[in-house]
């Protein structure tokens, strides 16, 4: 006789807090969950999820919630990176202002800048305004200012984003000659979004007849209630180019910054702002940044986007090698591994944590690309809408660019701006960009391509100039911004087909139709716009619609031929290849009018 079986007691579903890290394996993630790993695999096939070596925090966190269990995450390497612990904070000390100059294109913002600097620099020194590091800090009688060197040009925008974020202080230039003008109205907005104090430089005050009471009620309609007019927002009348009432601009920022006490803490792990990058010969890849916390000295360990390395030297704006930067100090780094991003920030950490850290970064930025792969790829349903597809890239006009500059911020500026140019009829493709000189790499990726090569404030070295010559290739070098963009705008502006319009010069309403032997049908017309014109072609419009586009056999006014006939008067009109008038058409004659295709 069988054995009986006896009744199991159900046991109770376990739900189980997994720890999610920032990536696991999904065979890691499956024996968290004590199931077996192609469980997981099917799981993520069902969720329509990329079945990677590893999967992200978020796409584990999922999987596990789908298993009937309670995720916990796990600080990835970025949170662990600046949540840190990063010192006590407890000693604070006071720290200049970080100011940022700020206005519309001409005016005089780099004047501005220029005589400030001027005020602290020896005449002989060289390399322009800020030696392209972006940042000085200027010692006055009332105490230290830093600077930041911001362009004006609406196409940096998002530097003028990222420096408003890093400042105290926005010194808003505005030429009493020239009023509010675009760029002036963003300067406006990057300085209200960043929720900073703003001083109003009146500039070009020295010029005659200069209408100051006008340009307040023009900010003030902007929201920028000066105490000229009662408002709390200083004013500061000066002539950047003649050097007048610098000081008075500067003692007012002190005063600002009197007022609100700027302060950092200097017992914790350095923390700042990325606001240039470069590759200098002989010392590889060269960042500029803007102390916001600690003190950074030579030795520590730093990590900034996914450029990292031990800190080999640091320097001032003038080059001098400094031993220690602080709060507020713009300072040149020495020792990274890559060209940091322009305007990220940076941290110092240990080795380890940074190196889990660019490996989250590289680990996240390969699956965004792969999911960009998978939902950018466009499908056809048929051979014939391929074939369509394929024609339509063909047709389409495409300049190839290779761009060299002389900075990390202004390449990335510029390439911002170069992406905004095009449409579906013709597109900018940039195949190289780089800084420094145009060397013969560079010209032989632009042989190679068929590209134009632009230069922006660099030059070509003797080789290349001699390679660019007997190959005859394409070249424009320029040190202003939007003559660059304006440059390759109109290139491609010129592949393109021209646009033909046809503009109405006359127009007649056929009234009857009669038919004259030996010539043929006629429309018997009242001319009701312009003039109908025999020389011009014309086209039968029925019910709004183009029923025929030809020229005039004939045109006569009552008996006699006539070369045009005028609005108000009846004519006869005979068409060429034409004869099935209706009353209440419209016959109308138009010129075609050429005009070059803009982006």
């Amino acid at each position: 006789m069988p054995k009986r079986q006896e009744f199991a007691k159900p046991i109770k579903e376990r739900i189980l807090e997994i720890e999610v890290p920032d990536r696991i394996e999904a065979a890691r993630l499956a024996e968290k969950m004590a199931v077996k790993a192609e469980a997981v695999i099917a799981k993520l096939r069902e969720l329509d999820l990329d079945e990677a070596e590893e999967l992200d925090q978020d796409a584990a966190c999922l999987v596990v919630e789908e298993f009937n269990h309670r995720p916990v995450r796990m600080r990835t390497a970025a949170e662990d990176l600046i949540k840190g612990d990063r010192g006590t904070g407890s000693e604070v000390v006071r720290r200049p202002p970080i100011v940022t100059v700020m206005g519309h294109v001409n005016h005089g913002k780099t004047t501005l800048l220029d005589q400030i600097r001027k005020a602290r620099v020896a005449a002989s020194e060289d390399g322009g305004i800020t030696q392209h590091i972006g940042s000085y800090q200027v010692q006055t009688e009332y105490g230290s200012v830093t600077m930041i060197d911001t362009p004006g040009h609406e196409v940096f925008s998002e530097m003028r984003a990222r420096g408003a974020n890093l400042t105290d202080i926005v010194v808003l230039v505005v030429a009493v000659d020239d009023g509010v003008q675009p760029q002036t109205l963003e300067a406006i907005a990057h300085a209200r979004d960043a929720k900073v104090e703003i001083v109003v430089a009146l500039n070009k005050i020295d010029i005659p007849g200069a209408d100051k009471s006008a340009i307040l009620n023009e900010l003030a309609a902007q929201g920028i209630e000066t105490t000229a007019l009662g408002g709390a927002v200083p004013v500061v009348e000066i002539s950047a180019l003649h050097g007048q009432n610098i000081d008075g601009l500067l003692k007012e920022i002190i005063d600002i910054a009197e007022l609100h006490e700027f302060k950092a803490p200097v017992d914790v792990e350095p923390q700042g702002t990325v606001i240039e990058a470069k590759m200098e010969k002989g010392l590889g890849p060269v960042a500029t940044a803007i102390v916001k916390e600690g003190r950074l000295r030579k030795g520590s360990y730093l990590i900034c986007d996914v450029a990292h390395g031990k800190v080999r030297e640091l320097r001032d704006e003038n080059g001098q090698v400094i031993k220690e930067a602080g709060p507020s100090t713009p300072v040149q780094i020495q020792g990274l591994s890559d060209l940091p991003q322009v305007g990220c920030d940076f941290y110092v950490t240990t080795e380890q944590r940074a190196r889990d850290y660019v490996k989250e970064v590289r680990f996240r930025s390969q699956q965004h690309a792969h999911a960009n792969s998978r939902t950018d790829r466009v499908e056809a349903d048929s051979i014939q809408e391929m074939l369509r597809m394929a024609k339509e890239v063909e047709e389409k006009k495409v300049i190839n660019l290779v761009l060299k500059a002389d900075v990390a911020g202004t390449r990335e500026a510029m390439l911002q701006a170069l992406e905004k140019i095009g449409n579906d009829s013709a597109e900018l493709k940039v195949v190289l960009s780089g800084l420094g000189p145009i060397t013969e790499s560079d010209v032989n990726m632009a042989a190679a391509s068929g590209a134009l090569m632009v230069g922006f404030r660099v030059t070509a070295n003797s080789k290349a100039r001699k390679l660019i010559e007997d190959r005859k290739l394409r070249t424009y070098f320029s040190d202003v911004f939007y003559e660059v963009t304006d440059f390759v705008r109109a290139q491609l502006e010129g592949m393109l087909q021209p646009v033909v319009n046809e503009e109405v010069r006359g127009a007649a309403l056929v009234k009857e139709v009669f038919t004259i032997h030996k010539i043929g049908r006629i429309a018997g017309c009242g001319v009701t716009e312009g003039t109908i014109e025999r020389k011009l072609p014309v086209r039968v419009v029925r019910d709004g619609t183009i029923v025929a586009k030809t020229k005039i056999a004939e045109l006569r006014h009552y008996k006699d031929q006539a070369d045009s006939v005028k609005a108000g008067s009846d004519c006869g009109i005979c068409l060429e290849r034409f004869a099935d008038f209706k009353p209440g058409d419209l016959i109308e004659t138009y010129e075609e009018i050429t005009s070059a295709q803009k982006l």
